[in-house]
């Protein structure tokens, strides 16, 4: 009779076996092997020695790595189980203008100062003597002369002050504006209730059963 190694036997044999087994973060190992051992305890597996089995398990879950990430990934995923449509559109839309400004004249500022001086009248120059033989305070002209003034002066004065300005602006700018669109909800491909219907066997869905079932493929005798 051939003796043949289960997968308890190996690991109460060498409780080390596991110890290379590796699972994605979040998960525990200790329930990943317990997983195990409740489920094949009693299979045969294909590598008798703890060694060499130890060995190929540290392998094999290294190559499992990233679909069992996924698949945990998809357990801590969050949604809504009604829904079935969801898209998020970003618009973005840029507007641009440019355009000139022209100040420009010219202001004139004219001050005129403007008149007439003028000098009318008669002057007259009276030379007067006193012969010795006539009485006090009696004098005779001598000579007289009458001048007639007549004149006039003209005066005038006109400023003009021109004052140019002028001033020229090139404006341009432009200006962004976006917008986000959310869709969500049933689009009616399917009803609510077999959303739902769907959403439980996904709650029946168990990362530590998908490695149990793998180890199992992978290193026992499926033979009853």
């Amino acid at each position: 009779m051939t003796a043949t190694m289960t997968v308890l036997g190996l690991y109460q044999w060498d409780d080390t076996i596991f110890d290379l087994l590796t699972i994605p973060a979040g998960l525990d190992q200790e329930t990943a092997v317990d997983t195990i051992l409740a489920e094949c305890s009693d299979l045969e597996t294909l590598y008798p020695n703890p060694e060499v089995l130890k060995g190929l398990i540290g392998v094999w879950s290294s190559t499992m790595q990233y679909t069992w990430a996924k698949l945990y990934a998809t357990m801590t995923a969050e949604y809504n189980p009604l829904d079935n449509y969801d898209r998020t559109e970003t618009r973005t839309y840029t507007s641009q203008a440019t355009g000139t400004a022209t100040d420009g004249g010219t202001d004139t500022v004219t001050s005129a100062d403007t008149g007439t001086d003028a000098t009318t009248g008669t002057s007259t120059n009276v030379n007067q003597v006193k012969a010795f033989d006539t009485a006090a305070n009696t004098f005779t002209d001598r000579e007289k002369d009458t001048v007639n003034n007549t004149g006039s002066t003209t005066y005038g004065k006109t400023n003009t002050n021109t004052t140019r300005y002028g001033h020229t602006n090139n404006n341009s700018f432009s200006k962004s504006d976006s917008e986000s669109i959310r869709a969500r909800g049933n689009i009616g491909v399917m009803s609510s209730q077999e959303l739902l219907e769907r959403e439980r066997s996904i709650a029946e869905f168990n990362i530590y059963n998908v490695i149990m079932d793998e180890f199992k493929k992978r290193f026992c005798i499926l033979v009853y």
